[in-house]
């Protein structure tokens, strides 16, 4: 019986790492897709702020 259990627990521990893995992907790419999201704002803002400053420089 012990046997039994011992196995059973190695199998566990084995398969403990595996399912870890997926999650920490899962917030790697919601990492990044926050830092694109932020990259997107900074440019319009960017582009806006360039755009206003062409105008006032026109007029």
């Amino acid at each position: 019986m012990s046997v039994l259990r011992a196995g059973a627990h190695e199998s566990q521990i084995r398969s403990a790492p595996v399912l870890v893995l997926p999650r920490l992907q899962r917030f790697s790419i919601t990492l990044n897709r926050r830092q694109r999201a932020k990259m997107k704002i900074i440019l319009a803002l960017c582009q806006q702020y360039e755009g206003s400053s062409m105008e006032r420089n026109l007029f």
